[in-house]
């Protein structure tokens, strides 16, 4: 009985927030917070996409599998973060007068129309894609914990988000990204001090080099190629109220990401030494269960409210590009809503079909690789063609497969 009040209670707060965020704001800012978004705000938005329910699952399943060789992500993910704050500086200052919102808004201003067409399909595939992890990610821990069981809470985290993204749009997505951030840094300091007292790490999990090479370069290029492939990232930049917002804005996200992927460093492994024989999907579940009840439902409910912040942002960045660039209606708050409808409704199916966060994550998260090379070797390439993209998405999408 607790438990299902907290949870009711934590879904209350979120419409609460995107209702207040929605009051008194015109089209443009229902779309992109007026292109005013500043630092802090592009800052908290940008972490808290990143770090959902899947931050946490996934992350502690790769961590559990492979150790320290997960480093290898977040090596590549600096080393991309540092090179896309360059570039959306640039970008932010190029097309400031040119009213886009979406990436594939850009591909089409970059290379041309059908290279537009041809990755809007890609994205919303991959967006529908990673919704699902996150109502994966959160439907299998509040199961786990007997808070809900597992259709109700992915309805239920669907119906919300809907509800508030429908009637506040783009600002919605930030505020509630300011409250829930600050609850996820909290919730991986409490777990990572708790997790160290079990924490005994074997050589072959500290040693990177134990990975097989075909997932360390899988790892590495995720990290660097991800913020290019991402589409959230570039409505951001676009949000932004300046280029210097979106550079150093960037910058300093990767400081809100790597606090926590340190923390899942310590729950994965520790997970991996007391829990040698479990489903890696289920070794951040296993770790909060070490605390008791308390501990267990904190955590649970955390998780809820930080994969509501990254379905949220997804959901809206793909009715924009469903509305927009597939449909080429207008992005008026009617368009938008329906559009989220579809984009929950994707995920809601994939989330019942493969409810494995592991599994969907290679899927979908490697499908990033398709778009990533050429929004990253664009920026170095003043003459790439519309063909030579259309040709890399669409053998990038075959190749993954």
């Amino acid at each position: 009985m607790l438990a299902t009040s907290l949870f009711i209670i934590v879904a209350l707060v979120m419409l609460a927030v995107g209702y207040f965020a929605g009051k008194r704001q015109d089209e443009e800012g229902y779309n992109l917070y007026n292109r005013k978004l500043p630092m802090i705000g592009y800052l908290v938005s940008y972490a808290a996409t990143f770090i959902g329910a899947g931050f946490f699952i996934t992350g502690t399943a790769y961590a559990y599998r492979y150790g320290l060789g997960l480093a290898w992500f977040f090596l590549g993910m600096i080393f991309g973060i540092i090179i896309f704050g360059y570039f959306a500086k640039s970008l932010k200052e190029k097309t400031k007068d040119l009213g886009l919102h979406t990436l594939p808004d850009f591909f089409g201003w970059r290379f041309g129309i059908k290279a537009a067409k041809v990755l809007t399909f890609i994205t919303l595939l991959l967006l529908a894609g990673d919704i699902s992890i996150q109502l994966i990610g959160g439907g299998k821990l509040l199961q786990s914990l007997g808070v809900l069981d597992y259709s109700v809470s992915v309805g239920i985290t669907v119906v919300v988000v809907a509800a508030y993204l429908i009637f506040s749009g783009f600002r919605a997505v930030i505020w509630t990204d300011y409250v829930l951030m600050s609850a996820i840094i909290i919730l991986t300091g409490i777990l990572a001090v708790f997790s160290g007292k079990y924490f005994q790490p074997t050589p072959e999990q500290l040693n990177l080099f134990t990975v097989p090479i075909g997932t360390t370069i899988g790892f590495f290029l995720f990290g660097l190629f991800g913020p290019f492939s991402i589409s959230t990232y570039y409505q951001r930049v676009f949000a932004a109220e300046s280029g210097e917002t979106a550079r150093k804005g960037t910058w300093l996200s990767s400081l809100a990401i790597l606090l926590p992927g340190a923390g899942l460093f310590i729950i994965g492994m520790t997970a991996k030494n007391l829990f040698p024989n479990i489903d890696p999907d289920i070794a951040f579940l296993r770790i909060i269960q070490l605390g008791g009840q308390t501990i267990a439902l904190v955590g649970a409910l955390v998780l809820w409210a930080a994969l509501m912040s990254t379905v949220d942002t997804l959901t809206f960045a793909g009715s924009q590009i469903f509305c927009k660039d597939l449909l080429g209606k207008p992005l008026s708050k009617k368009n938008v809503g329906a559009g989220i409808v579809i984009l929950l409704g994707l995920g809601l199916i994939i989330s019942f079909a493969l409810p494995s966060v592991t599994a969907v994550a290679l899927m979908f998260l490697g499908g990033g690789m398709a778009v990533a090379p050429s929004a990253f070797f664009q920026w170095f390439m003043k003459t790439l063609k519309q063909y030579s993209v259309i040709a890399s998405l669409i053998t990038g999408i075959v190749a993954l497969f």
